[in-house]
């Protein structure tokens, strides 16, 4: 039988770019997430409703408080609630995105860190934008795309049908460690 991340990998594959399968990609994107993080990222919920009735975010958790990395995060950028956007777009995520994604999240509701998931790269002026709601706001972006969600889905395949002592080596959460740490240390003053 094959693995469970190389299933995600295929189903993510099949669905067509685009905004009439946004929403077949944000089901293929909470699963993943779901298999990658299953365990450390707690009461995954789509679409909530902000209480201003008018904003929408895709996919938020809770962090379980025992988790290393995600406590870190959390405690680093104040946050208790992930947050998970979901672009099906043709090309690649611009920096009009991350002006709409930032004004969703929130320092003072402990919702400052999000992850947008996106089948191609981010352009770099996303990137630049990106790192400018984080040095005036505190808010954290970060990009992944379809081959990041691979390499992540693949280490987490050989975790599970690995002896445990593999999964430090194996562990998805260093790719995101990797893209935090390279979006701040070349983030401008």
């Amino acid at each position: 039988m094959q693995p469970r991340g190389e299933q995600l990998i295929a189903l993510l594959s099949a669905v067509e770019y685009g905004a009439e399968h946004a929403s077949e990609y944000e089901l293929v994107c909470e699963e993943i997430v779901d298999y990658l993080f299953g365990g450390v990222l707690l009461d995954g919920r789509r679409h909530p409703r902000l209480d201003d009735g008018l904003s929408i975010l895709d996919i938020v958790y809770r962090v379980k408080s025992q988790d290393q990395f995600w406590s870190a995060l959390a405690r680093d950028f104040r946050a208790r609630v992930i947050v998970f956007e979901c672009k099906n777009y043709t090309g690649p995520v611009g920096p009009m995105q991350v002006f709409t994604t930032e004004r969703y999240m929130s320092t003072v509701a402990l919702r400052s860190v999000c992850f947008v998931l996106s089948r191609t790269a981010a352009h770099p002026h996303a990137i630049v934008a990106a790192q400018g709601a984080m040095r005036e706001t505190g808010k954290l972006i970060i990009f992944l795309h379809d081959e990041d969600l691979a390499t992540m889905l693949r280490l987490r395949d050989t975790q599970v049908n690995e002896h445990p002592a593999s999964w430090a080596d194996n562990d998805p959460t260093e790719i995101l460690d990797q893209k935090i740490y390279e979006f701040l240390a070349t983030m401008p003053r």
